[in-house]
């Protein structure tokens, strides 16, 4: 090895006093796992740098395949050194800027690899940061105790990848924090029973990190069955891909705030697998199920940039939603409506957006009954509806009491409202009243 030069001195620009230990940078801050996790102090963060100290944790847990593997560099140091970099951009938590260490101009040993649980330093002069704020840059000098350098990694390059904020903390604490949010309260409707509704949006800056951003997501949440089926739909545009996604990470939401505010239960979304029946239904699977004294139903439903979904405990629950604003053909009027329906519409005062409601509601209460819309939308009828409380007043009819006999003359309500700028249809309905008297279905094409 050359002989150890001198450190480089850095006086920091700025300083601003942080005192961070490392249970405020894991996972708090960055999202290594436990066997990387070398930084144990950040005293302080400048302009142009930093100083941490660490230590370096055993190797022995980072290669599934090896107890004991050899490496020319060390990953663990690589790994602390572009959390060092990210430390420096994370004086919030949970910002949306995601770090992947990305390239290293060159790397200098004035020394043998430091042996387990060895304390080391980092001095941390990184470069101005670009413009556009894609990519972080520094050199770092790794420090032993007798203040000499044992190794210079120059220009070490992470790559920042934007995601939701929701995103980000999910990331990093995904026992307790949510991608999706919840549907605000004050523009629910009213409803006869426990619903948990959640949302995910498109995101704002979709860019040329979006394959990378659902990635991500695809690996955080989703079972490894569903992973298989992710895989599957590979050739899907990224548009489709990204609405299966966000439904079925809502959904998990759902299931997972429904058990923690009922059972005290905190999951992971991917603990949660999703499943469909033989008609599409989808339903909510696992092993936490066996402590789950409740029956749980879910219904998901999507729009371009716009996912919802929806659980409920012993219900049979169907939601839809449709942006507002759309225009409704004449052809498409006759086909899905009768002529009560648009009547109705009409006096409403807002007739596309109330015939839109109307939609949604025969949707909704398809899904409720585990079916879909095979028997027809139009003989699944809008009778009234109230414009104050958004309650849309249904009844099946002809085709629908063939396998629903029980429903003749019933009225069930669907109860919709409008968010953001989509409409949102709920139906909420005893199990007993949506089992079908024909057996399972089919699924048609």
């Amino acid at each position: 090895y050359p002989q150890s030069p001198a450190p480089a001195p850095i006086s920091l620009k700025n300083p601003i006093r942080v005192a961070w230990k490392d249970y405020d940078l894991y996972p708090e801050r960055l999202y290594s796992g436990e066997a990387c996790r070398a930084i144990k102090s950040i005293p302080e963060l400048g302009e142009n740098g930093l100083r941490a100290e660490c230590i370096l944790p055993p190797r022995s847990g980072i290669i599934r395949a090896s107890t004991s593997p050899c490496f020319s560099v060390s990953p663990i140091i690589l790994v602390t050194i572009s959390d060092i970099l990210a430390a420096r951009h994370s004086l919030e938590p949970a910002n949306g800027l995601l770090h992947f260490p990305e390239t290293c101009e060159k790397i200098e040993f004035f020394a043998p690899p430091q042996t387990e649980w060895t304390p080391f330093d980092v001095n941390l002069k990184a470069n101005p940061l670009k413009q556009d704020a894609r990519y972080a840059a520094a050199t770092a000098e790794v420090i032993d105790k007798e203040q000499r350098v044992i190794a210079r990694l120059t220009n070490c390059q992470n790559r920042i990848i934007r995601i939701q904020p929701e995103f980000h903390r999910e990331l990093l604490h995904p026992l307790t924090d949510f991608f999706a949010v919840d549907v605000p309260k004050s523009t629910m409707p009213t409803l006869p029973h426990e619903v948990f509704c959640c949302k995910i949006g498109k995101f704002d800056e979709a860019d040329e990190n979006e394959e990378i951003r659902m990635k991500i997501a695809a690996h955080l949440t989703l079972s490894p069955i569903e992973l298989d089926k992710w895989h599957d739909i590979a050739t899907l545009s990224l548009s489709r891909r990204q609405e299966w996604l966000h439904g079925r990470i809502a959904a998990k939401d759902a299931v997972r705030k429904c058990l923690l505010a009922r059972y005290g239960r905190k999951l992971g979304a991917s603990d949660i697998r999703i499943e469909s029946d033989e008609a599409g239904k989808p339903s909510p699977q696992g092993q936490w199920r066996k402590h789950c004294g409740a029956q749980m139903d879910i219904s998901i439903t999507h729009t371009p940039g716009f996912a919802i979904a929806a659980a409920a405990p012993n219900a049979s629950l169907g939601i839809d939603i449709e942006i507002r604003g759309r225009t409704i053909s004449e052809e498409f009027a006759s086909s899905a409506f009768s002529q009560l329906e648009q009547e109705i519409a009409a006096e409403s005062g807002d007739g596309e957006t109330t015939l839109f409601r109307f939609w949604c509601a025969k949707e909704a209460l398809s899904k409720a009954l585990g079916t879909g819309l095979r028997y027809g939308p139009r003989d699944l009828c809008a009778k009234a509806f109230e414009q104050t409380t958004g309650k849309v007043e249904m009844e099946a009819t002809k085709l629908w009491l063939n396998p629903f006999p029980h429903l003749r003359g019933k009225h069930i309500d669907v109860h919709t409202c409008l968010v953001d700028d989509v409409i949102l249809a709920l139906a909420v309905l005893n199990p007993i009243v949506a089992k079908s008297e024909t057996g399972p279905f089919l699924r048609l094409s």
